[in-house]
């Protein structure tokens, strides 16, 4: 009896070793995030039905933000000559793709864009049901 209630409990305590083991693993792993990269693709794919991409000398610049670290921030930019260089400024949720407007409560939703989150929260694992999930507000929703 007592050497059937010893084994009983060197499994118990083999199998909650293990399975700690294993949570604490996954919990040590990084998440997945959409790359800096990957942001710019993203709002160029936004933007480009307004043609801003065609602009002379388009470029994207990462604006570094701490308030909203959800978030990577980026500011399109081109050659204006005689007026403004600023095309707009745009936020992309690290964990989700989702591309909002900087400055309004605005998120950004075309064909081309939504195909491109698509392949890109693939190829960071997040799957239909962990994106809706873990979708949030843009950084200028109240």
């Amino acid at each position: 009896m007592r050497r059937r209630r010893f084994l009983s409990n060197t499994l118990l305590a083999s199998f909650l070793s293990t399975t700690l083991s294993v949570c604490s693993a996954l919990a040590q792993q990084p998440t997945p995030h959409v790359s800096a990269d990957q942001a710019r693709q993203l709002v160029a794919k936004a933007i480009e039905p307004e043609g801003a991409t065609k602009l002379p000398h388009f470029g994207l610049e990462e604006i570094p933000d701490t308030k909203f670290p959800a978030f990577l921030f980026l500011q399109g930019l081109w050659d204006n000559p005689t007026g403004s260089p600023v095309v707009g400024s745009y936020a992309v949720d690290r964990s989700t793709g989702d591309v909002w407007s900087a400055v309004v409560c605005r998120e950004y939703k075309t064909r081309g864009l939504g195909s491109l989150q698509r392949k890109i929260r693939r190829s960071i694992g997040l799957s239909d049901s962990g994106y809706r999930r873990i979708k949030k507000a843009g950084p200028m929703c109240p």
